[in-house]
């Protein structure tokens, strides 16, 4: 590695090689032999399934490599698997052209002309190795502690996270970093759980407005008191629904007391 490359010791000294932490080839040449099996075993299923099972497969490997020097991999990977997917296409049509065959499954998604995408009732495309944004791993501060009381840092800190989904993220963001049930700031390592302000089952929303992020024992304090919740509000609709069968017929009041006419 040359000067300016080199990785430095906890001095500041040039140690003269630095770590780059790559997928290993065997990683590599299992995830595309899973990616061939899966084209294979599917040469007669509809685009659109084809698509759905092969983006887990993209999806899943690359959110793991995401956060190493995978970009050149990437780019390798996109390559075999369009040449893998081009045979898949090919072998369905052998008495059509390529540009036939090229103009049927391959469609322009804004500015990229090469997206595998299916059209119709199941409209869904391919998942692109190289759309995998690269998230580098950035180191805690030297002097930053869980316990210094500093929550917007950790907040953000753990919001950033490679692995954590979106909708977390952005929950813990709004959060300021802190469990919406015990007031305490989430530290790395707890267990968050994405939990409904207003239960589903007592009318709730499957919405970001209702949603929540909790620590996984306050959870499931929050589950007890939500089944009193359920239970009163399967009570009113039970109630409402009785009172409106019974406002259809004709009563009236005898002592206090409605009575069918």
């Amino acid at each position: 590695m040359g000067k300016y490359q080199s990785g430095k010791n906890t001095h500041g000294e040039i140690l003269g090689f630095k770590t780059i932490i790559k997928p290993s080839s065997e990683s590599v040449r299992r995830h595309y032999q899973k990616i061939s099996e899966t084209a294979k075993r599917l040469n007669a299923a509809p685009q659109h399934v084809l698509i759905s099972k092969l983006n887990s497969i993209i999806r899943g490997w690359c959110n793991y490599f995401k956060t190493v020097c995978s970009k050149e991999i990437f780019s390798k990977l996109e390559y075999l698997t369009y040449k893998r997917i081009r045979r898949w296409a090919d072998r369905r049509h052998p008495k059509k052209s390529k540009t036939w065959v090229t103009n049927k499954y391959w469609k322009t998604v804004k500015t990229d002309n090469s997206v595998f995408k299916s059209t119709g009732k199941y409209e869904v495309a391919l998942h692109k190795h190289v759309k995998t944004t690269i998230a580098r791993h950035t180191k805690i501060k030297g002097d930053a502690s869980p316990f210094d009381g500093n929550t917007l840092y950790w907040g953000k800190r753990m919001s950033n996270h490679p692995e954590m989904k979106k909708s977390v993220a952005n929950l813990l963001k709004e959060q300021n970093g802190k469990c919406n049930w015990c007031g305490l700031p989430f530290q790395e390592g707890d267990k968050l759980e994405n939990d409904h302000i207003k239960p589903v089952k007592a009318g709730g929303s499957n919405k970001l407005e209702n949603r929540q992020l909790l620590h996984k024992h306050c959870h499931h304090i929050k589950t007890k008191s939500d089944l009193k919740v359920i239970k009163r509000h399967k009570a009113e609709k039970e109630w409402n629904k009785t009172l409106k069968q019974f406002n259809l017929r004709d009563w009236i009041w005898v002592n206090d007391i409605p009575t069918l006419v």
